[in-house]
């Protein structure tokens, strides 16, 4: 391509183009803007790093004639899942509020997690002082606890805290490390104070593999999670069948979990359920691709419409209609290029300013406990975002480009020369 021509062509049709980039800039970070989020809901990201391999068992169904009962489930469930080959680590959280003493005696409320020492392990949290409970701390029921770097500055007005005690209503802490948190759009980790749950956990319920936990279970590979259903299938199979020749009646069900991560937010009783939320992403680009594509395309056919007899004359000298219509797609892509990098860009500062709300837009509800969702830059930098970049370019260049030039140049050479003398 003739670079000095494009500056040329730049400089004659400089209102086009500022329309165009913008409007091509503006489709581009809309889209870009839904790739984020759901890259931020599905993506490999701190603390959540292991995503790609972590799978969720997240409650239990049991029936009987008169009864149904959904319910979180037991570590005794847990405990039963840890032993099976694909599983390389397991961690049973559960998740509440808890209210926090500031020093000027009142309260500050914040998401609280009980877990164990495995946690640790499935969730890749970096420590920036201390240490993670240990596993006979849990057994001991030491009232000890890791807290966030957000909620031991708004305590002790810094994170070098080790060794001190935290206050809720209700007992005291003792502080064993300092994590860096992630962001509260990490659903599965975000918290602000880490306890360890006792790794005797005293039954509640009349059937012990009922609980207050969700499973989060790391595979050792990703492709392990049809094994491991098998297995837990055939686990509930079992139980089943003891249930009916001993004193409870009741019938356990899974319902085919654990799920991928990715998976479990959809999971709907028997079945995972995605295609509400493919509707909703699939309507979006729509909005945001599909139709600027064809605004763009009138643009292009008017520019395109203008140069005929550039073209015709070109034709008669020897130029084929491919030549031609690779011209006009190189000239095309290196507008929507710089509007895509804008628009990028943009999609970044939407992301940023909107954090409050723009990661949530998929889920029904959100709570924030009353502070800001902070946006990491490692939500913003990947190179499946990046890819993402050059194909939304790709697409509305062909849609936009292509189509008008195709139509322009079908038309005989002689009719080229002659359009417009």
């Amino acid at each position: 391509m003739n670079i000095k021509q494009f500056l040329v062509l730049m400089r004659q049709q400089h209102l086009f183009n500022i329309i165009y980039i913008l409007c091509t800039a503006l489709s581009v970070a809309f889209t870009m803007t839904l790739f984020l989020v759901i890259y931020i809901k599905f993506g490999p990201i701190y603390p959540e790093e292991n995503r790609p391999r972590l799978a969720v068992l997240s409650w239990i169904n049991y029936t009987n004639e008169t009864t149904q009962s959904n319910s979180k489930v037991s570590r005794a469930l847990g405990d039963s899942i840890r032993r099976m080959p694909e599983v390389e680590s397991l961690t049973c959280v559960s998740s509440g509020d808890a209210n926090v003493r500031l020093p000027d005696g009142s309260f500050a409320f914040v998401k609280h997690v009980s877990t164990d020492a495995d946690y640790w392990r499935v969730f890749g949290f970096r420590f920036l002082g201390g240490r993670a409970f240990s596993e006979a701390e849990c057994e001991a029921r030491s009232q000890v606890c890791v807290v966030s770097a957000s909620l031991a500055r708004k305590v002790f007005g810094h994170t070098d805290v080790v060794g001190r005690e935290l206050s809720t209503e209700s007992q005291t802490w003792q502080i064993l490390g300092v994590v860096e948190e992630g962001s509260s759009a990490m659903s599965g980790s975000y918290a602000h104070m880490w306890t360890p749950v006792c790794t005797k956990e005293q039954i509640m319920s009349q059937t012990p593999l009922l609980g207050s936990f969700t499973l989060f279970i790391l595979l050792r590979k990703a492709s392990a999670l049809d094994a491991l259903r098998q297995r837990v299938a055939r686990m509930e199979e079992r139980i089943n069948a003891a249930s009916v020749h001993g004193a409870d009646d009741m019938t356990l069900h899974v319902s085919g979990q654990p799920d991928y991560f990715w998976q479990s937010p959809f999971r709907i009783n028997e079945n995972i359920n995605m295609m509400e939320f493919v509707r909703e992403v699939v309507s979006m680009l729509l909005a945001f691709l599909l139709i600027p594509a064809m605004n763009m395309c009138s643009m292009v056919a008017s520019r395109v419409n203008g140069r005929i007899s550039e073209f015709g004359i070109r034709r008669a000298y020897g130029a084929t209609r491919r030549q031609l219509l690779w011209q006009v797609l190189q000239e095309n892509f290196l507008l929507t290029l710089i509007a895509g990098i804008g628009g990028l860009l943009l999609s970044y500062v939407m992301m940023i300013t909107c954090a409050d709300w723009l990661p949530f837009i998929f889920e029904t509800f959100h709570f924030s406990y009353d502070e800001k969702v902070s946006i990491h830059p490692d939500m913003l930098f990947s190179g499946w975002v990046m890819g993402a970049v050059l194909v939304v370019c790709l697409v509305l260049n062909l849609v936009s480009a292509a189509v008008p030039t195709l139509w322009a140049l079908r038309k005989p050479v002689t009719e080229e020369i002659n359009h417009r003398r």
